[in-house]
């Protein structure tokens, strides 16, 4: 069957020709239906710094957070991107408590973040765009908290897909064949993929 592989580190994906697997005793065997290609995995290919990102990643899963905000937050609606304070100011708190800076967090995002964090506030950084924030005693509300997040956790998973399977994500989605997988992870470095990029290994389910 055919596979996309990364034989070695710090190398480019190739396509091969690999065996079709035999489960053992107690084991199955799954056929991959479709798999998203991440920004996570060019860190394997290339081995770049922890923030030091050589490319410029478009709106990518940042528009998936925007509509986890956008469903169940009330007041929200006709704001433009780009647009934090607004929001900010449409939810009636002036400063907010919680803020979350997940589209791009670029400096700019990052700094508006900062701006509309309230005292005991908690900004908590979702994108890896690259930006910075730079961070004193006066540069941010009085006890504010700054963190990094990888993921959430499993309820926070089910309320997503609930959001989803609602019809309120509507998440950007682009499907490529397995052939054109390489290509598809130069398009991610190139910066020149808007959305989720996905791959389908077959269009069909064969057993």
């Amino acid at each position: 069957m055919r596979a996309l592989r990364l034989e070695s580190w710090k190398s480019e994906p190739v396509l091969a020709e690999v065996a079709l697997p035999e489960p053992g005793p107690g084991e199955v065997l799954v056929q991959v239906g479709a798999a998203g290609a991440c920004h996570s995995d060019l860190h394997l290919m290339h081995d770049f710094e922890p923030g030091v990102l050589p490319w410029s990643p478009p709106f990518t899963l940042g528009h998936e957070n925007a509509g986890w905000v956008h469903a169940p937050g009330p007041g929200v609606n006709g704001l433009e991107p780009g647009q934090p304070v607004a929001v900010v100011g449409a939810w009636g708190c002036g400063r907010c408590a919680r803020c979350l800076a997940g589209l791009d967090t670029s400096d700019s995002t990052l700094a508006t973040a900062a701006a509309v964090t309230r005292q005991l506030g908690d900004l908590t950084i979702v994108g890896i765009a690259g930006g910075s924030l730079p961070v004193s005693f006066f540069g941010l509300a009085y006890e504010a908290s700054v963190q990094s997040t990888y993921w959430g956790n499993r309820s926070e998973l089910v309320e997503m897909l609930d959001l989803t399977a609602r019809g309120l994500l509507t998440p950007d989605i682009t499907t490529f064949p397995l052939d054109e997988a390489p290509e598809v992870y130069a398009g991610l470095a190139a910066g020149d993929i808007t959305g989720r990029a996905v791959v389908v290994p077959s269009a069909e389910y064969t057993p």
